[in-house]
């Protein structure tokens, strides 16, 4: 049977959340307060989690960062080692799936697509956000005619996709598991190697605290 591999990005594809990252290295410049990058990290997680809407975790998120597309380009570049190991040990295998391999994340497509493109991802297969612009390359938001930009998007999007077969989800936080949950996937996988959060475990069929998991439940008849 054909299947389609969905992989979320962030702590996931990555060892860790991007846009926390991009606070860290803000703080880390004086360009941000420490306490503002704190406070988008428990966002984040608290989006993680399911405690509140994506759509209000990405609002709270964007309104605190004052960046460019600059930014955006250094941060891709610093993802680039931040793929997760396991994914790493397995390149090959990657490379060789990619064909059936989509990443969908609430990320945004700008920083994720240079990630993926080192293991043979293309960007058609990047389903996530793309940043909104001002007149002067600022990044104000994300673009509001992508439903990952609102709550519970994820379904929304891959099955736009039209996907045949076989359809695993495959991430660490609440938005992966609705991909599922409204019927767009026929598994959910929750992928722990980064962050393992058990409520998310338990709604998932199978758990995968590495790709090599993954990998053995893929290849068995």
């Amino acid at each position: 049977m054909e299947r389609t591999l969905l992989f979320d990005f962030d702590s996931t594809w990555t060892r860790v959340e991007a846009l926390d990252l991009l606070a860290e290295q803000l703080a880390d410049e004086g360009r941000l307060s420490r306490a503002a990058a704190i406070e988008i990290a428990q966002v984040t997680e608290l989006g993680m989690s399911g405690a509140i809407g994506f759509g209000e975790s990405l609002r709270r998120r964007m309104a605190v960062l004052d960046i460019g597309l600059g930014d955006i380009t250094a941060l891709a570049q610093t993802l680039k080692a931040q793929v997760s190991d396991s994914i790493v040990a397995n390149a090959d295998w990657v490379r060789a799936n990619a064909a059936r391999i989509c990443i969908v994340s609430n990320g945004f497509v700008e920083f994720i697509a240079p990630v993926v493109a080192e293991l043979g991802i293309a960007e058609d297969r990047v389903v996530a956000n793309r940043f909104l612009l001002d007149t002067d390359d600022r990044i104000i938001g994300a673009d509001p005619a992508s439903p990952l930009a609102a709550d519970n998007g994820k379904p929304i999007a891959v099955r736009a996709l039209n996907l045949k077969g076989d359809v695993w989800a495959i991430g660490d936080g609440f938005t992966d598991y609705q991909i599922k949950q409204g019927g767009a996937a026929t598994q959910f996988v929750a992928f722990t190697e980064n962050v393992r959060r058990q409520h998310v475990v338990d709604l998932a069929d199978f758990e995968a605290p590495s790709l090599d998991v993954l990998i053995a439940h893929d290849t068995r008849p």
